[in-house]
């Protein structure tokens, strides 16, 4: 499946519920209703930076895994999905 669609449709799921932003310039920040939105993990929020960029191209996890580290981390790359979209729907 591709990554970003698949958070795409997260965030698209929860819109009744939330008013997603995204900063790009200076820091990167998400904001949800206005309030900064707190990432488990400091790879998900560059993760989820990375699909912001691509502005809805497609990526598969192998390409992903190659932008985000020199090795093979496909296991943890999944958990890090996993927490783009819980942060997302909280």
């Amino acid at each position: 499946d591709n990554l970003l669609t698949l958070l795409w449709n997260n965030i698209h799921s929860h819109r009744h519920k939330h008013k997603i932003q995204v900063k790009c310039f200076g820091n990167f920040e998400v904001f949800a209703n206005g309030a900064p939105l707190k990432f488990q993990r400091g790879k998900s929020k560059e993760l989820f930076a990375y699909l912001i960029d691509r502005e809805g191209v497609a990526i598969n996890i192998n390409e992903l895994n190659a932008v985000l580290w020199e090795e093979d981390h496909k296991s943890y790359l999944r958990n890090l999905i996993a927490d783009v979209q819980s942060t997302l729907a909280s």
